[in-house]
């Protein structure tokens, strides 16, 4: 796409005009136009308060019980409107109110009344007959299901919220820490801010989240999306997905999403997802009082149906940046009012899947070489640059740099998750804070990011239940991420082609900042800063062999909903805070200490930045190396790198001299820079990096480890030599950065010295070891198959370096290792042949050592079976049944195996190890039945009820009528379970067995309820009725009996067996009320579904619990705790804690049985806003004298308040000084979240906690 400008540029001399006319315009419009001063309601349901219906965000909302509710909003003079326009939350109802207007607040006039469209959340445009009004009032009539009202928004055309209304200013707060917070701006001059970027004179850039979750869809709300999300390898194919599951035509593979209709077209399709816009915005303190007072759009024309949300910004160089995914923006040339004359687009094919919302492309820096870093979350890369460079890995996140005008564009490290600010160091290390997988039992992670690195996640392991093996194996779902470790620090046996994090750290990481050298105070030196949502850290590193281990923990005071962090000119620390938006609401926090807001330091630095470094000399610019300030420091090198040969003369004696050593880092990155022709790539000089070759012997180690890393990236030939040399540097920190540079000169004669310290490492250090491999995979770039020759090599660690270089090169030759005797390098080698695009012509080799009797390791294992099933070739089905008979295989990998063969002709589209989407054409299935029919005999004498019950699904899917009497000897096995026996039942009546109906006579016989019940279904085969049959469970059965019967009777075309599902209505069992309604609603029968519509009717006539009144009985406590252990989208562990496992962000729920009723277990599921658990509801209160407090209430009295502040301090509030509070729970409500049938399973097992 070519650069465009954002608008036709005003002529400087009419600028002056144009802005007097405009602040004119404004001046008079304020006379004459009203505004809204106050918001009121007659009730209020706890936390939903009325302010909720006008602060503009569709995720709150004011609500209230019973007929006549109303909502008033209080004009500052009269005004005359002739449209509203409201939304409501649960939208899919029809609304009744009506909209009254009063001249004094006494006297009320209709001037509306109506319904809503009951058509979804989205907002509805009202148009009525012109009216006069100071107060207007909304009244509600309740809705067709109660007498609710959910109104999310309401709002007036034409008149604007007062900013008194909109903001509640906190007052300063002190901390003992030494650090003060205090509120540096706010809405409306910032709203859903999440990141920020300050320049040299203190503007701060920051990003205008509206479409997160919104226009910018989840997956997670998608669900049956996850397989075609996972299909997805660009944006094409992204749009026209889009266009299947949101446009006019309906597709019977994907389900239909009809978001609201938001360009007003009438149609409710794809096009929708582009009017919602992102913005970047700069704002400034023109006054210079400490507080912003003045806000400029830089950038409002960022929606696109793909477009997810501005997640990063930066300014550097004259110039801001932005992420907004999926692209990389450069905003240039700006005027003296702030706008860029010039847009250009850097790059472009970021999160090419939708993915879960907050996963974006974000933490745009600029490294000290003068390169353009960002991330790039999971949701994947197919990106093309400047000069057609073109990386594409559509399952894995990754680091990106470029030159700043986009040449260059390069893909620095692999694998991150949502590492969503990347920050550099004074030595140039980058480090980050990632997600966690959303799993019990781990931990985000503090990482360190190195050139080629890979982090280990890939997209699809968060979707690993959804592949389809495990429903014929029985097995769960292998989850690699969890199973591997690839989460954990170094452990022996973990994984060798990831590099690990340094930590398992955080909860919730967002924006990261380190002290630049000057900023706060001495206390915070060399600090980085976390924001966790409403909490911020700060910790220190130090070297621990080439990495590094965090120390010195701390936590600081921070405002409200953390998310952006960046250090001001001035050395304060902003945080910016986005109050859970999408929202009208926004702040920017400001964090500074006490005791150095005065430093000298911090003034002079603030001074030097604002004067910039543009036409200073060269004495000045080497001066400037030499300040503590790293950000001095970096513009002074950059100005430097500009200068041509004076600037490299200078850069050059910085580096040679001795006394500043952060000066000759700073130098010695600017010689690279110049090598580069940096910034555009101009000028390039490769050969103004020689004079660095004497600093290969420099006495700084640090120095020295610089020099060769700026040697390597020249690709300087006479440094190969020397660089082999510090290989035997005493500083590991040395040879690390020198063997990544010898892999970029491609030298084949570093291969052996290579090597030689890869013996020595004998793989203690892991990331030393990658930094050989690199050097390994460059040397050996124009013949891999040199590295084919450790293979003889009597160290572990040599060969375990040969086969991660030859994964990177993708290597076939790397076959040769699967005959290693050591297993934990074969199973690297399975890694790399089975994982991620995989290496095709290595595969059937994997496939062929299954039939090694020493094979064992669950990783190695899986991966040995899938390989046979992915090649498919006869004699793997052979393997795979052999394998399967063999009574010393592990039971679950000969299940395993056996799925492989049931599912050989139909081939699913999601990994059976990965999750990965892969697509194969359908396959014949004789190879796998005559497999089958091999090992069958020997199986039904042998074989476990568990493997049996995979045999029976086998024969079924392959529809091997053959070996129906196999089935009949399973059935009649002395370890044939009920469970066994009723799959075997299935499989006869699939295959249309003649004796089925002998079989189905012995179940019903059965002392077994799951067996009866199984029996039952297939009742006609023995020639008897099913009504009759169905009938009798139902009067005598056992519960799952008699849910089998509901739900036959329901597919019955029978009309006795639609009268027999009516009846039951007549006197509904509490344990299958739920069953019944849930069959019944899809009955086949007129009568049982006319019974199903009155009772949901009834029920929702009994306030908002009644619709889920079902739920309290009847419930599976089992399947409620494996619910609330791992519910993917309900995530219940996360934030409470059940016996030692779980969050604290909620309530404890190990005892919860013996505090609350099961209503009341209900009632927290459904509307957690109801009554909050003390300790845990947060409380926002504006005072009586304008300011605000907030904070997690601990106590509440009639007269106090005691809770923690979002700094961890304990306060106590008089609520005689409350003028308005709101209190709300942080619980989604789970009706959005769970089925009924998994909301009864959850209540059972809670209810079981006491």
């Amino acid at each position: 796409m070519p650069p465009c400008p954002l608008s036709t540029p005003i002529p400087k001399m009419f600028r002056k005009v144009t802005l007097y006319c405009s602040l004119l315009f404004l001046s008079v419009y304020n006379l004459l136009h009203s505004e809204i001063i106050e918001v009121s309601a007659s009730a209020s349901q706890s936390g939903n308060g009325p302010e909720h219906a006008i602060d503009g965000n569709v995720n709150s909302r004011w609500s209230a019980d019973g007929k006549d509710q109303w909502l008033q909003l209080k004009l500052d003079k009269k005004e005359t409107f002739s449209t509203f326009e409201a939304g409501f939350s649960r939208g899919t109802r029809n609304y009744e109110f009506s909209v009254l207007t009063s001249m004094d607040g006494k006297k009320w006039n209709e001037a509306y009344k109506g319904k809503s469209p009951g058509k979804g959340d989205q907002v509805a445009k009202f148009e009525i007959p012109e009216n006069s009004a100071r107060f207007i009032r909304f009244v509600s009539q309740g809705n067709n299901e109660n007498k609710w009202v959910n109104l999310h928004t309401f709002r007036i055309k034409g008149i604007p919220i007062s900013k008194k209304l909109a903001r509640a200013s906190p007052p300063l707060r002190k901390d003992p820490s030494g650090l003060e917070v205090s509120l540096w701006a706010e809405n409306p001059l910032v709203a859903s801010p999440v990141a920020i970027s300050f320049d040299g004179q203190g503007k701060a850039y920051l990003t205008r989240v509206s479409r997160r979750k919104i226009s910018s869809l989840d997956l997670r709300n998608h669900r049956p999306w996850v397989k075609h999300d996972l299909s997805i390898r660009s944006l094409e194919d992204r749009l026209r997905f889009y266009k299947k599951a949101m446009g006019p035509e309906q597709f019977p593979d994907v389900r239909p999403y009809s978001p609201p209709d938001r360009n007003e077209d009438g149609q409710r399709d794809w096009k929708d997802l582009a009017v919602q816009k992102e913005e970047i915005r700069r704002v400034e303190d023109t006054n210079g009082d400490g507080k912003a007072d003045k806000s400029i759009l830089i950038d409002g024309d960022l929606g696109t149906p793909l477009t997810g949300i501005a997640a990063g910004v930066l300014w550097a160089e004259g110039a801001a940046y932005a992420t907004v995914e999926p692209d990389v923006w450069k905003y240039e040339n700006f005027d003296k009012d702030g706008k860029p004359a010039k847009r250009t687009l850097l790059s472009r094919g970021y999160s090419i899947h939708i993915g879960q919302g907050g996963h974006n492309v974000s933490g745009l820096t600029m490294g000290p070489d003068g390169r353009i870093y960002w991330s790039v979350a999971d949701k994947g890369i197919n990106a093309t640059g400047k000069n057609g460079e073109r990386f594409v890995y559509p399952h894995r996140g990754g680091i990106m740099r470029c030159e700043p005008d986009g040449s260059n564009l390069e893909l620095f490290a692999l694998g991150v998750r949502n590492g969503q600010e990347p920050v550099f160091d004074e030595f140039g290390n980058l480090f980050s804070v990632d997600n966690d997988g959303d799993y019990p039992g781990e931990r985000e992670r503090f990482i360190y990011i190195i050139e080629g690195g890979m982090t280990a996640w890939r997209l699809h392991w968060q979707w690993h239940g959804y592949q389809d093996f495990a429903k014929i194996s029985g097995e769960k779902p292998y989850n690699v991420w969890m199973k591997e470790g690839l989460f954990r620090p170094r452990f022996a046996g973990q994984a060798a082609f990831i590099v690990p994090p340094l930590a398992n750290y955080s909860n919730g990481p967002c924006g990261f900042a380190y002290d630049p050298g000057t900023a706060l105070s001495d206390r915070y030196r060399n600090f980085f800063f976390l924001a966790q949502g409403r909490k911020m850290t700060a910790f220190k590193v130090r070297p621990k062999g080439a990495a590094f281990e965090m120390y010195d923990e701390q936590t600081i005071p921070t405002g409200g909903s953390s998310t952006g962090v960046a250090f001001g000119p001035d050395g304060a620390l902003y945080v910016t805070d986005w109050m859970n938006g999408p929202s009208e609401r926004g702040r920017v926090w400001k964090i500074d200490s006490t005791e150095g807001k005065d430093n000298s330091a911090r003034t002079r630095t603030s001074k030097i930045l604002s004067e910039g470094m543009s036409g200073k000399d060269e004495t000045y610019l080497m001066a400037c190396l030499a300040e503590p300030d790293l950000r001095v420091r970096k513009a002074a090198q950059f100005e430097l790198a500009r200068k041509g040969k004076s600037g490299q003369n200078t850069l050059l004696a910085v580096a040679r001299q001795t006394e500043n050593q952060l000066a000759r880092l700073h130098a010695i990155w600017g010689i690279g820079q110049v090598a580069r022709g940096w910034p555009d790539g101009r000028g390039k000089d490769p050969d103004v990096v020689r004079p660095l070759l004497e600093l290969l012997t420099d006495k700084d180690s640090e120095v020295r480890a610089q020099a060769a890393k700026v040697l390597g990236e020249s690709a300087h030939e006479q440094a190969g030599a020397p660089l082999v040399g510090l290989l035997k540097d005493p500083s590991v920190r040395v040879r690390f950065h020198s063997a990544i540079a010898l892999g970029k000169l491609k030298n084949p004669k570093a291969i052996r010295p290579l090597l030689e310290l890869v013996e020595e490492n004998d793989d203690l250090d892991v990331f030393l070891r990658h930094s050989l491999v690199m050097g390994l995979v460059g040397s050996t770039k124009g013949d891999p198959k040199v590295l084919l020759e450790t293979i003889s090599s009597t160290h572990s660690s040599v060969r375990l370096a040969a086969i991660l270089a030859l994964r990177r090169h993708a290597h076939p030759g790397i076959s040769s290792f699967l005959k290693d005797g050591d297993l934990y390098l074969v199973t690297e080698t399975a890694r790399a042949i089975h994982d991620d695009f995989s290496i095709p012509e290595a595969l059937p080799a994997l496939a062929e050592i299954l039939d090694r009797p020493d094979l064992e390791g669950e990783p190695l294992l899986r991966r040995a079976i899938n390989a046979n099933f992915r090649v498919g070739r006869p004699s793997d089905a052979k393997r795979l049944a052999r394998y399967a008979a063999n009574p010393s295989s592990p039971e679950n990998m000969r299940t395993t195996a056996l799925a492989c063969l049931a599912l050989w002709a139909q081939p699913p589209v999601l990994d059976a190890v990965e999750g990965r989407y892969r697509e194969y054409p359908p396959r014949d299935p004789k190879p796998a039945a005559k497999a089958l029919a091999m090992v069958s005999d020997d199986l039904v004498k042998n074989a476990s009820a568990k493997i049996l019950t995979v045999l029976s699904k086998a024969i079924e899917k392959l529809n091997v009528f053959d070996l129906l009497p196999v089935v009949h000897a399973a059935y009649e096995s002395e370890r044939a379970t009920p469970y066994l026996q009723a799959q075997l039942l299935d499989t006869m009546a699939e295959l249309s067995d003649p004796a089925l109906g002998k079989f189905v006579e012995f179940a019903l016989e059965s002392k077994d309820a799951r067996l009866r019940a199984a029996g039952q279904k297939r009742a006609w085969a023995a020639g008897l009725s099913g009504v009759e049959v169905f009938a009798k469970a139902l009067e005598s059965g056992t519960l799952t009996e008699k849910r089998s019967a509901l739900g036959n009777l329901a597919q019955s075309d029978d009309k006795k067996a639609d009268e027999l599902l009516a009846e039951q209505f007549a006197k509904v069992d509490p344990e299958l009320e739920l069953d019944l309604l849930e069959v019944a609603k899809t009955a086949k029968g007129p009568v049982s579904k006319a019974k199903a519509k009155a009772l949901d009717e009834l029920l929702a006539t009994r306030g908002p619990l009644g619709p889920f009144h079902p739920t309290l009985q009847g419930g599976d406590a089992r399947k409620g705790k494996e619910l609330t252990m791992g519910h993917p989208a309900a995530q219940c562990i996360r934030c409470h804690k059940i016996g030692s496992t779980g969050g604290v962000l909620g309530p404890n729920l190990s005892k919860v049985a013996s505090r609350l009723s099961t209503e009341k277990i209900l009632e927290s599921l459904v509307n957690p806003q109801a009554e909050l658990a003390e300790g845990y509801g947060l409380l926002v209160a504006t005072l009586k004298d304008g300011s605000t407090v907030s904070g997690s209430i601990v106590k509440a009295t009639p007269t106090t308040y005691s809770f923690e502040t979002h700094e961890g301090k304990d306060s106590t509030l008089n609520r005689s000084l409350i003028a308005k509070e709101v209190l709300t729970s942080p619980m989604p409500p789970s009706g959005a979240i769970l089925t009924k049938n998994e909301m009864r399973d959850i209540i059972a097992y809670l209810s079981s906690l006491k």
